[in-house]
């Protein structure tokens, strides 16, 4: 950021307009660009060049390209850039000092209806005039002023810095305006307004700002400092959770400092981490859970079947000693005091047991102490009829080892030998 303020002096810059909206952005001798000279700032290394018109052979002293552009809309408070162009680029431009190289664009206004125009020019490194003065470089503007398409206009005679938006009348006397460095702290005209968007999204915070040049801001969230968040205006791409709470914005300049109102990003309800199913185990507890973002209190209700269950309300549910009827299709409803979002039913499979096989014909049965499980094996799973019960065996412990030990899979004559387990009578 720049520590020297250069102002600059904006004489009128002539437009013609035509039929259709057709502007001619230009300079006249009697309309030149001009750097402006004020004393309460360092002007080096450009100071030689105060109150000349701006050379436009190539960049200032300084390294700065200025950019002069035209702004334009069907009413005062919402112009937009029409067209702009570097006043002094490097390699300069063919036209003299203090002119620009004539240009025509079409402006996309009704044809016939009233337009507002303004000249501003700035430092080419930022985005925009605003950006521009806010960093304490170059910025100048003159007088909003209304013209209708299809018919000419010129500057009137006008007192140095008039505020006022006037119709065109007059001849092309010098209208000088630009920043006037005052001793005046920082206002914030336009304080950042509160935003609910949906996660992902991208959030934009901005306002308007006045005072004496350079302006510094830096942007808070829930009262802490956002890294590099020292611009307007503040943008929040792809929303996730942590994003949400209360933003405020302090302004400060050599004169003063001033703090937005705050302004709060809230969040519709969102499943971050959605309830995909789950296995359980028969006489085993069970841990259903969804994961959610939003501005809350969010609160849940857990349905089974399409059925709202008793006293599922939290963020996971938890099932106590499993069995087969706790089978089905799970969902959960999330809900805020901005909406609420359904989780899609999924399904909870109840098993036995965990069985793991070994290399060995040994079963390795994760069940419930002191539930007994059927043990079968067969060598045909095609064959639904084939299966045999090799054993019933009641769990000492919550995980036991079974052997097959009346089977030698080392026999070519085992090639397959297949295992399930079942519940006890």
């Amino acid at each position: 950021m720049k520590e020297t303020l250069i102002v600059i002096a904006l004489v009128a810059a002539p437009l013609a307009a035509f039929a259709q909206g057709k502007v001619q952005f230009y300079t006249t001798d009697q309309s030149l660009y001009t750097l402006a000279v004020n004393p309460a700032y360092d002007l080096a290394p450009d100071a030689p060049l105060a109150g000349e018109p701006i050379p436009t052979s190539g960049p200032l002293p300084s390294g700065v390209v200025l950019e002069a552009g035209l702004y334009g809309g069907t009413n005062s408070t919402s112009m937009t850039l029409q067209n702009s162009v570097l006043i002094n680029p490097l390699g300069g431009t063919t036209a003299p000092d203090g002119h620009i190289v004539a240009t025509h664009t079409i402006c996309t206004f009704p044809g016939g209806s009233l337009d507002y125009f303004q000249v501003f020019i700035w430092d080419s490194a930022y985005a925009s005039p605003q950006a521009s003065a806010y960093a304490g470089s170059y910025y100048g503007a003159n007088n909003i002023f209304q013209m209708t398409p299809g018919t000419g206009i010129a500057y009137p005679g006008i007192e140095n810095g008039g505020g006022t938006t006037w119709t065109a009348v007059g001849d092309e006397s010098p209208l000088y305006v630009g920043v006037t460095v005052t001793n005046t702290p920082p206002t914030i005209d336009s304080q950042p307004q509160s935003l609910t968007v949906s996660a992902g999204d991208t959030a934009s915070f901005d306002l308007t700002l006045s005072g004496a040049v350079p302006l510094f801001l830096q942007w808070t969230l829930n009262g802490a400092n956002i890294p590099r968040a020292n611009s307007v205006p503040l943008i929040i791409s792809n929303v996730v959770q942590s994003d949400l709470g209360t933003y405020a914005v302090v302004v400060t300049n050599p004169f003063g400092t001033t703090n937005s109102s705050d302004a709060t990003l809230s969040m519709y309800p969102f499943l971050a981490t959605p309830f995909g199913g789950a296995v359980a185990y028969w006489g085993k507890d069970a841990t259903l859970s969804v994961g959610a973002w939003g501005t809350g209190p969010l609160t849940y209700q857990w349905f089974k079947d399409g059925v709202a269950m008793q006293d599922a309300t939290n963020q996971t549910l938890v099932l106590t000693n499993v069995q087969f009827t706790n089978a089905g299709l799970y969902s959960v409803v999330v809900t805020s005091p901005l909406g609420s979002v359904t989780n899609t039913p999924e399904q909870v499979v109840v098993e036995p047991a965990g069985v793991s096989l070994g290399l060995s014909p040994t079963i390795t049965i994760s069940g419930v102490t002191g539930y007994t499980y059927i043990i079968q094996g067969s060598t045909n799973l095609a064959d639904t009829n084939s299966w045999l019960t090799l054993t019933n065996s009641t769990l000492a412990q919550p995980v036991e080892l079974w052997v097959d030990t009346n089977l030698d899979a080392s026999l070519p004559a085992n090639p397959y030998h297949f295992y399930r387990v079942l519940p006890g009578q």
